[in-house]
């Protein structure tokens, strides 16, 4: 697994479909990225590799290691809105030479539903799958919504899946109060009546709340359900 820093994109004064773009680009910049180093050895990763243990530099030969015929992509909030976007039809050419995302997963994706066009992010040939907590206190069920109409002439399947009890920020670790990050915080709804529960502003009925890291065990837990029916060959569903 990779995983991408947008830290960039997220300090831009970027809006709407350009902010979902700029993302979805940045995902093909990486997996060409990836393409030149599997193949040749060369490019921009060579020299950036670490050993997770001592930190120090580390050089790994990945060629002919990693089949990018068998990608799959996860984005969380406006992460999940570009990983969409980068699967979306009309922009299925912009992926790399020799890359094919087979499955893409959206978690708790914050689409501007009221600004953004749903035609733009329509999917037909790749399974698509979107989670949303049931208290959520950042992304509504229209987003629900919004992926379905986008995925709705799919013949590759969409999936969908409210998970009770999780909100929006648990699944990101640096979102989540426990990291100790200024803006972290618990954005589900509570009400002392109902110790221990939680809800979204939509008033989903109340469900004891997932902890940190409850929420984020149950969200890999989907994912690799999720991953094993569209990447490998053991026939899992």
């Amino acid at each position: 697994m990779v995983s991408l820093s947008a830290n960039g994109i997220n300090a831009s004064a970027l809006f709407n479909d350009e902010n979902a773009s700029a993302r979805a680009d940045l995902i093909n910049r990486h997996l060409a990225l990836w393409q030149q180093l599997t193949t040749s050895g060369r490019g921009g990763l060579v020299g950036a590799f670490r050993d997770a243990v001592t930190g120090e530099p580390r050089r790994v030969d990945f060629r002919h290691r990693v089949d990018l015929h068998r990608v799959a992509t996860l984005g969380h909030s406006r992460g999940g809105a570009g990983v969409t976007w980068q699967a979306a039809d009309r922009n299925r050419a912009q992926w790399p030479e020799g890359v094919e995302v087979r499955a893409v997963m959206a978690l708790a994706p914050a689409y501007n539903v009221m600004t953004e066009d749903v035609s733009a992010y329509e999917i037909t040939k790749t399974p698509v799958a979107v989670v949303r907590g049931t208290c959520d206190g950042q992304v509504g069920r229209e987003a629900l919504a919004f992926a379905a109409e986008a995925t709705a002439k799919s013949s590759a399947g969409f999936r969908q899946l409210e998970m009770p009890g999780a909100n929006h920020n648990y699944f990101n670790t640096q979102w989540s109060p426990r990291s100790g990050q200024v803006p972290a915080w618990d954005d589900a709804t509570h009400d002392a009546a109902h110790p221990g529960r939680c809800t979204d502003p939509g008033g989903s009925p109340y469900a004891p709340q997932l902890t940190e890291a409850a929420q984020r065990r149950a969200g890999a837990a989907s994912l690799v359900a999720f991953l094993r029916c569209h990447l490998t060959d053991d026939g899992s569903r």
